[in-house]
This record gives structure tokens, sequence and C-alpha cells, in this order.
């Protein structure tokens, strides 16, 4: 019996039509891949991409640590006046603290101090804080 089955081609006919992965079935693989890869690569350097959150996010840090340094020192100079006012020869010597600094210049409207950052921060007479040019 076993010859009769060789005979037709019982064998041979089960395995004849395993032909393994196809070349339509390769090409889709490969445009499902791209596509895959376009939005991955839209996500991460697009408009509102991750690139671009993390850079502002940085940014926003870096702001927040300049004004967080320079609140810091404008309360020790306002302490260290004697009826309380901001002077900015007590502000410089607590700026002298931190190499972050690069100068102070007084102005009408207050006292600014430029970061090395390039950012320059705007103090009033009250020892408020404000992002003068960025």
């Amino acid at each position: 019996m076993i010859l009769e089955i060789k005979k037709r081609g019982f064998f041979m006919s089960k395995f004849k039509n395993c032909n393994g992965i196809t070349i339509i079935a390769l090409i889709v693989t490969v445009i499902i891949l791209m596509i895959l890869a376009s939005i991955s690569i839209s996500s991460l350097f697009g408009g509102n991409g991750i690139i671009d959150n993390a850079n502002n996010a940085k940014f926003g840090a870096e702001v927040a640590d300049e004004k967080e340094l320079l609140i810091k020192a404008v309360y020790l100079a306002m302490n260290d006046s004697a009826y309380g006012q901001l002077e900015k020869a007590k502000l410089d010597k607590e700026l002298e603290k931190y190499s972050e600094v690069d100068g102070t210049q007084q102005i009408n409207e207050g006292i600014l101090v430029t970061f090395k950052s390039g950012r320059v921060y705007l103090v009033n007479s009250a020892g408020d804080v404000s992002t003068y040019a960025i």
C-alpha cells in the first residue's frame, strides 16, 4: 500500500505547494515597515515632536534655574540693605558667588542682570524679577 501511495505522487504533491515566503508577502512587509518608520520619525522630529518638546523643557528649566538664582541673590541683597532697598552694589556682591552671571547694569526701571547664556533679566526696585530679553 505504501508503494501505491508513492506511485501516485502523494508525498510529492503534499509538499509541492509549500514555497515559503512569496515575493508579494515580502513587499507588503517592507511597505508596512516603511510606514511605521515614517510615523516614528515624524513623531520624533515633527512640528510638535519629542525632540522639540525636550528642547522646550530644557529651555524652560534653564530659565527657571536662572530666575531662582537671581531671586535668591536679590533677597539676600535686600536683607543686607539698611532699609530693605535693592542696591546695585549689594546685588553685585551677591551675584559674584555665581559663575553663571555675566554682569549687571543700572537702568531707570531697575537693574539688568545678564547671564552667560545671553538671557537678560530685569530686577525692579521692589525686587521683582522679570524676563527682559531672551
